[in-house]
């Protein structure tokens, strides 16, 4: 039976596959349509706010959808807080139960190491090393490398790519083998995640 993490996970894997059809899009118009009308860049700037941004809808998925699995399986995590209006008897107020997750975390992003880290640590001990496990990475290098392409992102959202050292006038270069291995890697933490998760309980 397919379970609430593959679900999730298919929907981020789709997200990436989108993301990566945008490099190809690059790819193509680069070698066939070559403009300068048009700076086919921007569909690499896309493809990383858009693999950041499936990771972060991931996160916010399992965390949702594993609370409630767990909560039903009469697990309930020690930092798991819910409020003291929902009464001892959780299985009977499941929708009141998935309406407080949602609300308390959907103005949140999670795709910061620490940050990260704090929501999975709720269902899981010790989340970057066993991140990093997976990873066959140092625990050191599995946050570098994740706060790397999260602040590319942020880059990309918040200052749009602009290069302050040209006045204004010049954007960051980007290169397409680069964008590839961002998304290859985000792809891997989501694997990372998944199996974090399914081990832990």
């Amino acid at each position: 039976m397919t379970d609430h993490v593959e679900i999730s996970f298919k929907k981020f894997d789709d997200c990436s596959t989108r993301a990566k059809s945008l490099c190809g899009l690059h790819q193509y118009l680069n070698s066939s349509h070559q403009t300068k009308l048009i700076d086919y860049d921007d569909l690499l700037r896309s493809s990383i706010i858009l693999v950041v941004s499936a990771f972060d809808y991931l996160v916010h998925e399992i965390f949702h959808r594993e609370c409630l699995h767990r909560i039903e399986g009469g697990k309930i995590e020690p930092s798991f807080h819910v409020p003291l209006s929902l009464g001892p008897d959780l299985l009977n107020r499941k929708k009141e139960l998935s309406n407080f997750i949602v609300a308390t975390n959907s103005y949140k992003s999670f795709v910061a190491p620490d940050k990260f880290a704090a929501i999975v640590r709720v269902l899981v001990d010790k989340p970057w090393e066993k991140m990093a496990t997976e990873l066959k990475v140092s625990e050191q290098e599995a946050k570098s490398r994740l706060r790397d392409i999260v602040d590319w992102r942020n880059r990309l959202a918040h200052q749009a790519d602009i290069n302050p050292n040209y006045g204004g006038s010049e954007l960051y270069p980007i290169c397409r083998l680069d964008t590839e291995e961002a998304i290859s890697d985000m792809i891997e933490y989501g694997k990372a995640l998944c199996t974090v998760i399914r081990t832990s309980r």
